[in-house]
């Protein structure tokens, strides 16, 4: 009966990691996307910030500059960064909210990372939670293996 119960909670766990992975990959999509009765806007990179890891590999974060529908000149930091550096006067399309034009970002839809997560973490849930119901039914077996059979 011990095993069958560590082997339950284990599937919860399963199940849980999976929750966690597809939770993560809806959070990391919605922060990819337009804001919700935000404006759009066309924005043009106007400067490239590089840094390098301690292996001397350059990561570049793209710098946008765009005019907000109530004519400020508004730049921001792109807050996903490259190892393919963007170049200088390309465009991408932006979403903002009218009252913080510096809170722009930069709309992406679904990305790689996003689906990957959502999916495998789909996946994961779904064999925790086939595990957790054959452990149910295991169980559901072992506790009436001691009673008589019903009558009729």
């Amino acid at each position: 009966m011990a095993v069958v119960r560590q082997t339950f909670f284990r599937s919860l766990i399963i199940v849980g990691f999976g929750v966690l992975f597809v939770v993560v990959g809806f959070v990391v999509h919605r922060q990819q996307s337009a804001y919700p009765g935000g404006t759009s806007a066309t924005a043009t990179v106007s400067s490239i910030d590089m840094a390098e890891d301690k292996d001397g590999n350059p990561s570049y974060t793209a710098v946008y500059a765009f005019t907000a529908a109530d004519g400020r000149e508004v730049s921001f930091r792109d807050l996903v960064s490259s190892g393919d550096r963007p170049e200088i006067g390309s465009t991408v399309q932006i979403s903002y909210r009218p009252g913080n034009p510096a809170g722009a970002r930069v709309v992406r839809g679904w990305d790689f990372i996003s689906i990957v997560a959502v999916a495998a973490g789909g996946l994961v849930g779904l064999l925790g939670l086939r595990g957790v119901v054959v452990h149910l039914l295991r169980l559901g077996f072992l506790l009436s293996a001691g009673r008589p059979p019903r009558a009729g």
